[in-house]
Parts: C-alpha cells; structure tokens; sequence
C-alpha cells in the first residue's frame, strides 16, 4: 500500500525514510526495479 501511494504521489523514495527494516527492504526492493 505505502509504496503504490508514494508511486501515486510521485514522491522520491529515498525522501522517506522508514523506521521499520521490513519498510527499508520494500523500498530498497522498489529502487532496484
């Protein structure tokens, strides 16, 4: 969901910064893509 929203939003992933190591894989997951 918070990645298809940031997508959604046109917000630059590594503005985020999640607390959550699960977080940080989907979007080190994202940025690989």
């Amino acid at each position: 969901i918070i990645p298809a929203l940031a997508r959604q939003a046109n917000i630059r992933l590594h503005e985020i910064q999640p607390a959550d190591e699960s977080l940080t894989s989907v979007f080190a997951y994202l940025v690989e893509r």
